[in-house]
């Protein structure tokens, strides 16, 4: 395909805010381009409540987003990286009064970003409590799972399930954050507290669902 990539994570993203009760406007694509970036933001603001980018977004370098969002004034940081892993860079600033939200390039890391920034706040400029913003069940670890990676950080790691309500087993599905399979093959994913170096066999989680993305939590 030339070394194009099918965009999507967009598409995704436009599902999952779309359930939310928002509704997504498609702000096309922009390249890793400082001016072209601001552009873009500067006419988002313009015509949505709130902005979301997808990739460009970093705490370091490749920060393009944020040195756009800098052009564009002098943005508020509310949030500039995230304790969650993956989407460590997550970030939100505030600019003319209205959210920019900066998600992650990496699917496994865009998906966090998503649940941990862009849905409490469309929940909260609509006016709804985070209660009931997704669907929880409970279900046990099919094998030992080691998370050693950011001991520091809350992990996030995503299980497929199989058995029935009452008795759910959670496989865990592993790979890289980049790796859309990896979503692919998940019903929803577990969050692993920060210290906690490993999930027992048999030890009980909690699945989180994304209602419009996982099939059993549209059901």
């Amino acid at each position: 395909m030339d070394g194009k990539k099918f965009n999507s994570h967009k598409l995704m993203i436009s599902l999952l805010v779309e359930e939310a009760g928002g509704v997504p406007l498609d702000m096309g694509v922009v390249a890793d381009d400082v001016d072209a970036i601001r552009a873009k933001l500067k006419i988002g603001l313009e015509k949505a409540d709130i902005v979301a980018t997808i990739g460009g977004a970093s705490v370091g370098e490749r920060d393009y987003v944020w040195e756009a969002a800098n052009m564009l004034g002098a943005p508020e940081a509310v949030v500039r990286g995230i304790k969650v892993q993956p989407g460590r860079v997550t970030s939100l600033c505030m600019l003319d009064g209205k959210p920019i939200v900066m998600l992650p390039g990496h699917v496994q890391s865009t998906l966090v970003g998503f649940y941990s920034i862009l849905l409490p706040l469309l929940h909260l400029m609509s006016g709804l409590t985070l209660e009931g913003s997704h669907v929880t069940v409970k279900a046990k670890v099919s094998r030992k799972l080691v998370v050693r990676e950011y001991p520091a950080f809350e992990r996030i790691r995503f299980v497929s399930l199989r058995g029935s309500w009452g008795d759910y087993v959670a496989e865990p599905v592993t790979g890289d954050s980049s790796l859309v399979s990896v979503v692919v093959k998940s019903d929803g994913f577990i969050m692993v507290p920060a210290g906690k170096d490993s999930v027992e066999e048999g030890e009980e989680v909690n699945v989180h669902f994304l209602r419009g993305l996982f099939p059993m939590a549209s059901s």
